[in-house]
């Protein structure tokens, strides 16, 4: 299906290029001219695939990680959002090129913040569990949107 796509595209891209060459430059359109027309169009055609796949594969983060053990938490101090970050017993993501082990949590609104970190603490002190919905990477921390807890 995306080969038939990818010809498609070619194919046409290869067309107005040919009829922008013969208005603008008035030269005269060989095949050879056509030829690389088309392998030009498939190399952007094939960078522009991989580089939609990487951003993906980058963006796509969201998911639960669950039965994560809390060794240390860090409240942020000099950022303008509440944020905290944490950090488990086991390297669960990749964010910043190497497997991490550091979270990161930002709130727009305090009381949430609040509440949040007191979840995480509570992991910590009383040996518990959390599972994240992951978010995001920045640099080696990984964001979580909801922290929940359990024993």
């Amino acid at each position: 299906m995306m080969t038939l796509i990818n010809r498609q595209i070619t194919r046409t891209m290869s067309l107005r290029i040919q009829s922008s060459l013969q208005k603008t430059a008035g030269l005269p359109i060989t095949r050879d001219t056509i030829i690389t027309a088309r392998k030009t169009m498939r190399t952007l055609l094939i960078l522009t695939t991989l580089i939609a796949a990487a951003a993906a594969g980058t963006i796509a983060h969201a998911e639960t990680l669950r039965d994560l053990t809390v060794i240390a938490v860090y409240q942020l101090d000099d950022e303008s959002n509440a944020s905290f970050d944490f950090f488990t017993t086991e390297k669960k993501h990749t964010c910043g090129g190497k497997p991490s082990n550091r979270f990161r949590s930002y709130s727009r609104y305090e009381s949430v913040a609040e509440r949040k970190f007191q979840l995480v603490r509570d992991a910590f002190s009383q040996k518990g569990q959390l599972s994240v919905n992951t978010l995001s990477c920045e640099g080696d921390a990984m964001l979580v949107g909801h922290i929940g807890i359990r024993r």
